[in-house]
């Protein structure tokens, strides 16, 4: 927890996500148009896309986070119950294998800057104890590159199976679908 609580920090107060390396591997996957998941296996997780758009066309898709419903099998709702131009809130279900759960977050929107990071909305009841993390679009020359990062506490009401289950294909789910939808435009 205490990581997250630095994490949210260095946030809010440096605006963008520290840079990320890529091993020479990483390199390879991301060049072949497929997502790169780093997953500590202790509720840190990064997930890496690149975009064959500008991030002018990316950034709109990453803030539709209502589609996601559509796009990631294990969500089954997504209420937004406030938007503003810096702000969402949402709560968010997830379930597979019978086994279901809700929390809300609320997103900060920076638009110049093009990171929507999230935390826990911790005035709401909650499956999940503890949420932080980013979207972040970057250009990288002719494509854009997405940037998620997510740390959830290990020690919620969602079991351990079901947080590595929705690691790995619901973030290739999420990623890939907000790049088809920023490539068909």
């Amino acid at each position: 927890m205490l990581a997250g609580l630095m994490l949210l920090i260095s946030f809010a107060l440096a605006g963008s996500p520290a840079p990320l390396i890529f091993s020479a591997a990483e390199e390879a996957t991301l060049a072949k148009g497929e997502v790169v998941i780093r997953d500590s296996g202790k509720g840190m997780v990064v997930a890496v896309i690149d975009v064959d758009a500008t991030p002018a066309k990316v950034w709109p898709e990453v803030l539709d986070i209502e589609r996601r419903v559509e796009e990631v099998g294990s969500s089954t709702g997504c209420e937004v119950y406030h938007r503003s131009d810096d702000t969402l809130k949402a709560k968010w279900g997830i379930g597979m294998m019978g086994v279901s759960a809700s929390f809300h977050l609320i997103y900060t929107i920076d638009s110049a800057s093009m990171v929507m990071s999230y935390t826990i909305d911790e005035s709401k009841e909650n499956d999940v104890a503890y949420a932080v993390g980013s979207y972040q679009v970057l250009s990288r020359g002719d494509v854009a590159r997405i940037i998620y990062r997510s740390e959830a506490d290990p020690k919620s009401k969602v079991p351990g199976w079901l947080r590595s289950l929705l690691t790995g294909r619901p973030l290739r789910q999420q990623l890939g679908g907000i790049r088809a939808r920023a490539e068909s435009q």
